[in-house]
């Protein structure tokens, strides 16, 4: 089980760490955009958590990859956000993504 990081820097990567600790154990893995697609089919997360100004640059192959891989879409702002407001705007949708994956 895991979830894939695409951008967003260190501190959306911490956020997402702090945050999938409270529900599972879970891999994260990290991708830059070039390796995104490959990582994510090889892997099929149950989420793929992308920041808004990389999903902002081909939303719709994004779009098409998750729904390829049946995988959760999440996309968050980064930019002039703490990491303590990132934790708050992942966990919800985290959460969802999870119990999707066990649906």
């Amino acid at each position: 089980m895991s979830v894939v990081v695409v951008g967003g820097g260190l501190g959306l990567l911490g956020a997402v760490r702090q945050t999938v600790e409270t529900l599972t154990v879970a891999n994260i893995a990290t991708a830059d955009v070039a390796g995104s697609a490959n990582l994510v089919t090889e892997l099929r997360p149950f989420a793929v958590v992308v920041s808004e100004d990389i999903y902002d640059f081909d939303s719709a192959e994004f779009d098409a990859l998750a729904r390829d891989v049946r995988t959760t879409l999440i996309v968050v702002r980064t930019g002039g956000i703490s990491e303590v407001a990132l934790k708050s705007a992942l966990l919800p949708r985290i959460t969802e993504a999870f119990s999707v994956y066990h649906r």
